[in-house]
């Protein structure tokens, strides 16, 4: 398959040009090389998170974590990507340490391995695979194209998340500042008493239990749902519902638990 590299370029500048959101930039790119390579492709972030994936041709080689439910990789695979320091091409899919499909099927799956390097940090591999036909070596002026543009995206994205993370931190500071002493404590008793950031609460019991009134819980639960940390719906005689919002809550109030 011929590729026309000043075409592809160009119409990778273009999405640089003409989309001004990061991840709306990464999923244009993405699929324009899924385009220009007639391929699969498979971007991952050095925290094993899967940053996007276009399964055109082949089954997705990603799994879900059971813990977190978020899709990423085998252990295997990823530590075997976290030892790729420079750009490897046409390696055939049977050498990845995968348990998930035999390694017969894997054996006319052309690869291309790109690490994606900025500031002298690694920040996560993208994969461009395709079935029986071999990538040609006069691609490469697109495939350090590609790299680059990658590793800033990455970069960037990780930057906005660190300053998305920190206001989600100041967030839930500034509001237990506005607490007193007895809506802190309801606030405490309540998520003694919450599992994986959302249950059912009854009011009257938290009240019992940490010798407060009813009045003081619901100032407390409304202080937080004007700060958009959690969301509550009234359930009547069953009690509140409480989802949390911001993932920070349980983290930052732990801290003030003996």
């Amino acid at each position: 398959m011929s590729i026309d590299l000043e075409e592809s370029i160009k119409n990778l500048g273009f999405i640089l040009k003409n989309v001004s959101n990061d991840n709306e930039v990464l999923q244009e790119f993405i699929n324009n090389i899924s385009d220009i390579f007639k391929s699969d492709i498979l971007l991952i972030d050095n925290n094993d998170n899967i940053l996007y994936e276009k399964n055109a041709f082949f089954d997705s080689f990603t799994i879900v974590n059971q813990l977190s439910g978020k899709k990423t990789l085998e252990y295997q695979v990823i530590k075997q990507l976290e030892t790729i320091e420079d750009t490897k091409i046409n390696i055939t899919l049977d050498n990845l340490y995968t348990a998930k499909f035999e390694r017969d099927i894997l054996k006319d799956i052309y690869a291309i391995f790109i690490p994606l390097y900025i500031y002298k940090e690694k920040v996560g591999n993208i994969i461009i695979y395709r079935k029986k036909e071999p990538f040609e070596d006069y691609i490469q002026p697109v495939l350090i194209y590609i790299a680059s543009v990658l590793s800033i995206i990455i970069y960037n994205l990780k930057k906005l998340e660190i300053s998305e993370n920190k206001s989600k931190i100041q967030n839930i500071k500034s509001c237990i500042s506005t607490l007193s002493y007895s809506e802190l404590e309801a606030i405490l008793c309540i998520f003694d008493e919450i599992e994986n950031n959302e249950g059912l609460v009854i009011a009257s019991k938290i009240a019992d239990k940490a010798g407060i009134t009813r009045s003081v819980i619901v100032n407390a639960l409304r202080k937080f749902e004007s700060a958009r940390i959690i969301e509550t719906r009234s359930l009547g005689m069953k009690g509140t519902y409480i989802k949390v919002l911001n993932d920070y809550l349980l983290q930052e109030l732990k801290k003030f638990k003996n």
